[in-house]
């Protein structure tokens, strides 16, 4: 018995589902439950569970359909003759062994095997001779690719390709060879559903006991369907499906069908009355449920080849009885349902769609209201955002809408993830959501870090991979890791210049692999064990040492000596335990797995911790020992063991909030999910996103073949889904999409079934052509546009952070922006406001050249991350100019030979061919500099360093450090400034300074020239009152006659700086001096991609805007009162060599 119910609602469907689902004959009896996806079982035992009539539920079993399919054909057919479905992953492996066993065995295949198996072997690269083959890691790659191809469509054959199958010999072809090797030669306990759900072997008893209800199953093969009509003769079976029109539609064509059958016709030369008849039948129907339902009809028609128990029970509003337009479509076998409310756009379409109206021949006008909505957004982004506000407004106005009666679906729902939970998940968001249909191994943390894991044994360990491996909160627990250790160990990667690789070994392993060549030159440098030989060198040596081959790194304290070994420890263990995943060993998967296993315990978690979210993976890694049980002694290499292992991961779908059931829910667009909900919100509905337009496969083989069933392609599947959310939206129907497309910026359209809808509401129900144009909401950029706190204005949002932002944004009177610099007058209070105070040169050179750094740093606490900072993963080609500089600097006290060695072992030269050229560099560069200092009668040999200490009383000038005591300065009645620190590349002949000399970096030395001069006065040093220029030679002389009033002059201005933040800088200075248009010069300045501004903090502060012209007289005066006699002085005539 088969009794099958069909209804446009699905809780209508519920409602005939309660009451066949117990019988006072057999109130024990099994009753399996069969639901098409997790999602309808959610809501179909969610509304059993809040049914006041149901009571307690007894002798329930709820099946997926593979689940059910295998227990009707367990309990249909006898146990000695019961078949084996293999799964996709099954079939994955077990073809993959297959075309290996073939490549393998070539020499010895005869020769019409090897013709016939050819055209595979060349597709897959693999070099074939008369006696062997050769496998390359591409090769390698293609064929388990290939496999997973394969395997789907080989499952998709054994569903709907059963008469081409029937006709197939092993000689038409690889592939016909190759099915017949899996299901008859090589494993005679494999079928396929399609032969056996056909011609079944049913056993000779009868079933009292077992009740079947198919419930929400809009779609299933033809081939599945048998089974469940030979089960209706033994037990009843009850079939709810959902279906969108009550009149017989089946055989309605869509608008391409159409056209195609007419082209047919007319090249057949049919009469033309016979033409007129065709068309007046193809144009009878509704033109949304011909195009969108093509599965759906195909389902009809199955249903309708049987002579089956039908029950047709299809809901409609009560006001459509009143309707002219439908009266010839409706007759009294529809329920209708009462309503207190007008009818809206959106029950019109439903109307159209249950009644089969046709559009095109009784046309009418209705007013537009919210029901139907089209949101264009900027950007993925935006449409959350507006998405959320816009679900505010309508919880708002119905007072009856609780956030479970939302569902959100998008083509594919993990592009708009992150912004889901920015804004549903946001603290102040009053809607909660739950996430659905994430892939595990993007949103799965302990699957995430397993992944990192053994992505690490293909990896170039460069530092960054390691790092993010090591943050890992599972890792970090499994090894007791602190934070701050991990602090401490990018310190030393920094400072060791770790970049990539474990030692020169693996860098050539890795090169090998994956460009057939070798490192240029074999060296630690740069490597993991590099960097911890020199750490190590650190710990057991002291400056004075003796050189050796690695530079040891000096900076690493004893008590961090644990540390260290503990990483090392553990990156050499990780190292050893990962090799053998990297190698070409070949392995079965169970000993794959049980590899898998012993570095999930041994660096992610204990067994002894495990709980049910960690358990996951390793049931995933079960199903795989459970998949290769057919091919147990086949082995492979990790690498393609790593293809499956993702591909397979990527079809396991993890939720987010999976618990919180008053939520808002999201998901992807998936068949058979209609779930009627009070407002369906479909995102990302672009066009080239939905439908999703896929190629069919060139290797099915069904493709052309009309012998086969009738199989979906994805746009039927598409198109289908459109039409059930269109079906299942109660009150209100949402869409949106971004506007422009995230790839090229771009202007994109609206996915063509949105078009194609609007189309149809413009055409049927609208009369002025642009009134369609009301049911879109065309939002602005801008969160905070006015449009959307305007009372008149269609678009909302809720929040009132965004409605401040807004009155700020359009306040005529509004205060200006906060700027840090305001006009710079002289502080009204005094600047020093303790008695002693200990001033480092460092800082005072920053306050000078630098200002706003120096404001801060030391007032704010801020500090402005580099743009490039960050660990360094590759070479670098040429020589850094820091180092550069450092390399001239101790070639004036050692011979080049020594510096070149020490910069070569610290691994701050480049490696090959680029090694020699910058040492060439170096070389010309430390000659040129020698030769100047020469001309300068400078003696390399005599150059020193002069300390001011607070601890240092007398003052010694017999080091190559001249010790003097601090600077006491007296700057007011009450306070005095106690200058500390050091002046560098000092010599008989006056201070050396790396600089030209010229405008642009002239006020570098400044400060450390004017204590200079300060010191050679008090002290009557032997030293010349000069600023020796080395990169041009230029010589500058003092442009003042006290060096204690100037000095004075420039602390004073320390302080102010300290007070205001002061916007002249050492890049601004020429421009504020010198030219006329500042405002212009300095906005010019801060947009010039050629000449751009490298000072981080300065764009940082006019990130938004440039200064006005009011303030930069402010500062025009003070940069002529503070820096024009210096500037003005040594821009002139210099003396020079």
């Amino acid at each position: 018995m088969l009794k099958i119910f069909y209804s446009n609602r699905i809780e209508q469907l519920y409602l005939d589902f309660k009451q066949n689902l117990y019988s006072k004959d057999f109130p024990f009896a099994r009753r399996l439950i069969i639901v098409p996806t997790a999602a309808i079982k959610s809501w179909l035992l969610l509304k059993l569970a809040e049914d006041p009539t149901m009571g307690i539920a007894m002798g329930l079993e709820v099946l997926d359909l593979d689940e059910a399919y295998k227990k009707i054909s367990q309990l249909l057919i006898p146990e000695t003759n019961l078949p084996y479905y293999p799964s996709v992953l099954e079939l994955t492996l077990a073809i993959e062994a297959h075309i290996r066993k073939i490549a393998d065995s070539w020499s010895e295949l005869p020769s019409p095997q090897k013709e016939q198996w050819e055209p595979l072997m060349n597709y897959l690269k693999i070099k074939l001779s008369k006696y062997s083959h050769t496998l390359n890691l591409r090769s390698e790659k293609r064929i388990t690719t290939l496999s997973q191809t394969l395997a789907k469509i080989f499952y998709d054959y054994g569903k709907y390709g059963h008469a081409m199958l029937e006709s197939w010999q092993p000689e038409h072809g690889w592939q016909q060879a190759l099915w017949m090797h899996l299901f008859s030669t090589w494993n005679k306990g494999w079928s396929y559903p399609a032969k056996e759900y056909t011609s079944l072997k049913i056993k000779d008893e009868s079933f009292t006991n077992i009740f079947l209800h198919l419930f929400s199953v809009s779609f299933m093969p033809a081939s599945e369907f048998a089974l469940i009509e030979k089960a209706s003769h033994f037990f009843p079976v009850y079939f709810y499906t959902l279906s969108p029109c009550y009149h017989f539609w089946s055989d309605i064509l869509s608008d391409g069908e159409s056209k195609y059958i007419q082209q047919y016709w007319n090249r057949q030369q049919v009469s033309e009355q016979e033409q007129n008849e065709l068309e007046d039948y193809l144009r009878d129907k509704n033109t949304l449920l011909a195009n969108w339902g093509k599965q759906g009809r195909k389902m009809a028609e199955l249903l309708e080849k049987g002579d089956y128990e039908t029950f047709t029970h299809y809901r409609m509003p009560e006001l459509f009885r009143f309707l002219g337009p439908y009266a010839e479509y409706i007759d009294d076998s529809l329920i209708w349902e009462p309503t207190t409310q007008p009818l809206s756009l959106l029950d019109y379409i439903h109307g159209d769609l249950l009644t089969m109206r046709n559009n095109k021949t009784h046309q009418f006008h209705i007013p537009a209201d919210e029901s139907i909505q089209l949101h264009q957004a900027p950007n993925r982004q935006r449409e959350i955002q507006i998405l959320y506000h816009q679900l505010l407004h309508l919880i708002d106005k119905e007072q009856d809408i609780e956030p479970s009666d939302i569902i959100v679906m998008a083509p594919d729902i993990h592009e708009y993830a992150p912004y889901i939970q920015q804004f549903f998940g946001a603290s102040d968001s009053v809607l909660d959501f739950k996430l659905m249909d994430l892939s595990a191994l993007s949103n799965h943390p302990f699957i995430q870090s397993f992944w990192q894991l053994i992505q690490l044994s293909f990896s170039r360990w460069n530092a960054e991979e390691i790092l993010e491996f090591f943050n890992s909160p599972f890792f970090q627990k499994r090894h007791r890791i602190e934070r701050e250790d991990l602090t401490i160990l990018r310190a030393w990667i920094e400072e060791t210049q770790i970049r990539w690789g474990r030692d020169e070994e693996h860098r050539n392993e890795f090169l090998q692999q994956k460009y057939q060549g070798k490192m240029i030159e074999n060296t630690p440098n740069g490597t993991w064990e590099g960097g911890f030989a020199r750490l190590l060198l650190g710990l057991a040596m002291d400056k004075n040492s003796e050189e050796c081959a690695i530079s040891p790194f000096l900076n690493i304290e004893n008590s961090q000596g644990i540390l260290l070994g503990n990483f090392i420890k553990l990156l050499r263990q990780l190292k050893e335990d990962l090799k053998e995943l990297s190698s070409t060993t070949l392995k079965t998967y169970q000993e794959w797995v049980k590899i898998l296993r012993k570095l999930i315990i041994d660096y992610l978690i204990e067994e002894k911790d495990l709980d049910e979210e960690e358990d996951d993976l390793f049931k995933l890694l079960e199903n795989f020992i459970q998949a290769a049980v057919w091919i147990p002694d086949h082995r492979i290499t990790f690498s393609n063991f790593k293809i499956h292992l993702e591909s397979y991961f990527k079809t396991k779908k993890n939720s987010y909030h999976e618990n919180h059931l008053q939520s808002v829910r999201f998901c992807s667009m998936l068949p058979m999910r209609a779930i009627p909900a009070k407002i369906i919100a479909l995102v990302g509905m672009h066009e080239n996103a939905f439908p999703r337009m896929t190629q069919e496969d060139s290797l099915n083989l069904m493709k052309n073949n009309l012998s086969c069933d009738y199989r979906p392609h994805r746009l039927d599947y598409d198109r289908y889904l459109f039409l059930e959310a269109v079906l299942s939206s109660r009150r209100y129907l949402i869409f949106s999409y971004p506007q422009y497309s995230s790839k090229d910026g771009k202007e994109q359209a609206p996915s063509g079934l949105i078009t194609e809808l609007m189309n149809y509401i413009q055409k049927s129900y609208f009369l002025e052509p642009r009134e369609v144009e009301k049911l879109i909401y065309s939002h602005p950029y801008r969160f905070y546009d006015a449009q959307y706190f305007s009372i008149s204005s269609k678009l909302k949002n809720f929040s009132l952070k965004n409605y401040q932002c807004a009155l700020a944004y359009y306040n005529e009177e509004k205060k200006p922006a906060h700027q840090f610099i305001q006009s710079f007058e002289e502080p009204s209070s005094p600047a020093l406001s303790c008695k002693d105070l200990i001033l480092d040169v460092r800082n005072l050179k920053t306050a000078i050249n630098n200002p706003i750094k120096h404001y801060l740093n030391q007032n704010l606490g801020m500090y402005i991350k580099d743009e490039e900072e960050g660990l360094l993963i590759d070479e670098a080609f040429v020589i850094d100019p820091l180092q550069m500089h450092l390399i001239k600097k101790s070639s004036l006290r050692n011979p080049l030979s020594k510096c070149l060695q020490e910069t070569e072992i610290s691994g701050k030269l480049p490696l090959g061919v680029f090694k020699q050229t910058a040492i060439n560099h170096i070389q010309n560069a430390v000659n040129k500099h020698h030769a100047l200092l020469i001309k300068l009668e400078v003696d390399p040999l005599s150059i020193f360093d002069i300390e001011l200490n607070e601890n240092t009383t007398n003052h010694n000038n017999e080091q190559k450090v001249w010790q003097y005591p601090a600077l006491e300065i007296e700057m007011n009645p009450s306070g005095r400034v106690s200058i500390v620190g050091r002046l560098v590349d000092v010599c008989k002949e006056g201070l050396l300074a790396n600089i030209s000399g010229t405008s642009q970096d002239l006020f570098k030395p400044w400060v450390d020239f004017i204590l200079l001069c300060y010191l050679i006065d008090l002290y009557r040093l032997p030293i010349k009152k000069q600023l020796l220029c080395l990169k041009t030679g230029r010589i500058k002389k003092p442009y003042f006659e006290d060096s204690s009033k100037e000095l004075k002059r420039i602390l004073q201005y320390y302080f102010e700086t300290l007070e205001q933040l002061s916007p002249l800088s050492q890049e601004w200075l020429p421009i504020i001096l010198e030219k006329e248009n500042i405002q212009h010069s300095i906005l010019k300045s801060l947009n010039d991609p050629f000449n751009p501004v490298f000072n981080p903090y300065l764009k940082w502060i006019y990130r938004t805007g440039s200064p006005d012209e009011r303030q930069i007289q402010k500062w025009k005066s003070k940069a002529d009162e503070i820096f024009n006699p210096v500037y003005k002085a040594w821009t002139g005539k210099d003396e020079s060599i």
